[in-house]
């Protein structure tokens, strides 16, 4: 038998001027040809998009895993705001002199010197400082885009009845109760 025969597209341009993206034929590869003759992947369904997220969200979790949830996050930027004021004020006042030269002459080697030629506390504490901050904001896009995944999800139940069974007593058990008989 023969080979099989790759499709030829022949269009008509309307106005060169003017490209039209994503308009033409179908493949079954999930890839459009534009009036152009350019293999442009299909855009997703947006509803599809919907279907995930509210599939991902926390509408599964019970309100003591929500309010769990929100302890996290809320804790982390606290957390966050913490570490700043702790490490990251001090270490970016001991390093006033360097940020001043690079304020008036800013060059990559004069960055590079301040930070790694010279290493100590200061440097040391403002990495510190900024790898958890891009940390902590990567969690929480992951977590607005995309949802909890499912061992999340577990992990928070597990812990809020966990919470839930210490003595009535035990600050987190009177919190989280406290919280929920006031909020839902």
């Amino acid at each position: 038998m023969g080979e099989p025969k790759a499709e030829k597209y022949s269009f008509e341009f309307e106005d060169p001027m003017q490209p039209s993206y994503c308009v033409g034929d179908k493949s079954k590869m999930g890839v459009e040809v534009s009036k152009i003759g350019i293999p442009m992947p299909l855009l997703p369904d947006p509803g599809s998009v919907g279907r995930k997220k509210a599939s991902s969200g926390t509408q599964s979790l019970s309100p003591a895993a929500k309010r769990l949830l929100r302890l996290y996050h809320g804790g982390s930027f606290i957390f966050l705001g913490l570490l700043w004021l702790v490490v990251g004020i001090p270490s970016l006042w001991a390093l006033r002199a360097d940020i001043a030269r690079l304020w008036d002459y800013f060059t990559w080697t004069g960055l590079r010197y301040a930070l790694f030629h010279r290493p100590g506390w200061p440097t040391l504490g403002l990495l510190l400082c900024v790898s958890f901050t891009m940390g902590i904001l990567i969690a929480q896009s992951r977590y607005e885009l995309f949802g909890l995944y499912p061992v999340e999800r577990l992990m928070l139940e597990q812990q809020s009845r966990w919470i839930l069974s210490l003595p009535v007593w035990h600050p987190l058990r009177r919190w989280l109760v406290r919280r929920l008989d006031t909020q839902d």
